[in-house]
């Protein structure tokens, strides 16, 4: 199942494309494979959790220190999404923060749809 999430990201010393320190807002689209995590009799399979892959990424929003907000400009956003994934492929705790908390979103969304 396909599903989307935001994430902001962080850049306090202005190693990205702008090349000043700011915050940036992508939406993260991504992959949610529930995994086999129950038998009929409820007992868990540790051998097949669920999980989530990351597909895409687009910069929505960056945030200058001035506090200014700005959408990226249209020569920007390449450069931002490959940005983005090289910090994910140096920064393994960042990825796997947000893969966790897309397990959470997926977690959440099938709680509330059981109950219903």
């Amino acid at each position: 199942m396909t599903s989307w999430m935001n994430w902001e990201l962080a850049d306090d010393v202005g190693e990205n494309p702008t090349g000043v320190p700011a915050e940036f807002e992508f939406s993260i689209e991504y992959d949610f494979d529930p995994g086999d995590t129950y038998t009929c009799d409820k007992n868990k399979y540790p051998d097949y959790p669920a999980t989530v892959t990351l597909t895409k990424a687009l910069c929505k929003k960056i945030s200058a220190e001035q506090g200014q907000s700005r959408l990226p400009a249209q020569n920007e956003i390449d450069d931002l999404t490959q940005w983005f994934w090289s910090v994910l492929d140096k920064n393994q705790e960042i990825r796997d923060q947000i893969e966790t908390f897309g397990l959470e979103q997926m977690a959440f969304e099938s709680e509330m749809t059981m109950d219903d």
